[in-house]
């Protein structure tokens, strides 16, 4: 009964505090931040997922204000003022000054103009991004001068967001070229009709790298590809997905050098080092190796042995083949799997091309540390 006593005259005390003393600690020319919010009602987005784009929206606003429990009491800010009350700063309250302030507590939020206007133009932005070329964002103030409070409200209006006309290639790669246009006719991401979406836009770079990875490509990069979307009228666009050759780029060509086509690598040497230990990556020690089934096995005299042909079933490319970058993630997941293994770590090397060796290729290193 008293615990039940104590914390309704607790809940009363922080109620009454509240009421009158959230803008106690404010300076002068400080005005209290009481709700900062997107007002979903009047808020319109012609989309069918305007209630999910509503809610990215209300995460992009910011500050957030002064927690509320139970959406009435603001108990850290009843804290915090709380330990700025006359007599707190006595000798013998520091201790329970700085465990309001650390630990329960919470400064008040104040009006930021400048960070309004951040905002609004925040969501202008990631409007434009999901398609929402024509989009506006109304941002109001409403103070209460007398309280040194305001309220701001964001309301938004999509207009009719823009879809995808046409989607057309610029790939001056000639080999990389009819592989593109045929692995996009079936897998792409990017649909006639549908609204234009930046994040679409990157997963489809990354979809086509990965392709290309896949393929032996090997160091391909997203890099090479950029996408330039015209607006034309009847609010639909046309996305170009560009796709650059090797050294096509200004900087390449003030140095002198050439474009060229991408390659495909294919795999040498497999190096598999079973006692691998990264404090002394360079340290000289007597290593010995043993070549079997078309796999270099290294180890220092004495270290564990493991066995050789349980070790290549974790092993998902061979000699010979094409990098392909599937592949490489499921060695690395089987090596994590067998559990003896507290570092991984699978890294290629180019080997030098000459006049004896025109071939693109790639030595693999398996580092392994029991």
């Amino acid at each position: 009964m008293k615990r039940i006593t104590f914390l309704s005259f607790l809940l009363i005390s922080i109620f009454l505090f509240n009421s009158c003393s959230v803008t106690k600690n404010l300076k002068e020319d400080e005005v209290f931040l009481n709700s900062n919010y997107l007002n979903r009602s009047k808020s319109k987005l012609d989309s069918k997922e305007s209630s999910s784009l509503k809610e990215s929206i209300a995460l992009i606003i910011k500050p957030k204000t002064n927690k509320k429990l139970f959406w009435t009491f603001r108990t850290r800010l009843f804290f915090y003022n709380l330990a700025y009350k006359d007599g707190m700063d006595t000798l013998k309250h520091q201790w329970f000054r700085k465990f309001f302030v650390n630990s329960l507590g919470e400064p008040p939020v104040v009006l930021d103009t400048f960070q309004v206007d951040k905002v609004s133009n925040n969501i202008k932005s990631f409007l434009k991004k999901e398609g929402f070329f024509n989009a506006t964002v109304w941002d109001t103030i409403v103070y209460n001068k007398k309280h040194k409070v305001a309220n701001v409200e964001y309301i938004v209006k999509g207009n009719t967001p823009f879809r995808i006309d046409t989607v057309s290639y610029a790939i001056t790669d000639s080999i990389l070229d009819p592989i593109v246009r045929a692995d996009c006719a079936r897998n792409s991401l990017l649909k006639k009709g549908d609204i234009y979406d930046a994040d679409i836009i990157a997963k489809e770079r990354e979809r086509i790298t990965r392709e290309l990875k896949e393929r032996g490509y090997y160091y391909f990069t997203p890099q090479y590809i950029n996408f330039i979307v015209p607006i034309l009228d009847s609010n639909r666009v046309n996305v170009i997905v560009g796709l650059k050759r090797i050294n096509e780029n200004n900087a390449a060509l003030n140095q002198g050098l050439q474009p060229e086509n991408h390659h495909i690598y294919s795999l040498k040497n497999i190096y598999i080092q079973t006692d691998y230990n990264p404090r002394e990556a360079n340290a000289n020690r007597t290593l010995d190796t043993v070549f079997y089934k078309n796999v270099y096995f290294i180890s220092s005299s004495g270290s564990p042995k493991y066995r050789y042909n349980r070790l290549l079933q974790t092993i998902f490319f061979k000699k010979g083949e094409n990098f392909e970058i599937s592949k490489l993630e499921e060695t690395n997941k089987r090596l994590g799997d067998l559990g003896v293994f507290k570092f991984i770590n699978i890294s290629y090397d180019s080997v030098p091309r000459d006049s004896f060796n025109s071939k693109y290729q790639l030595n693999v290193y398996i580092r392994l540390s029991p």
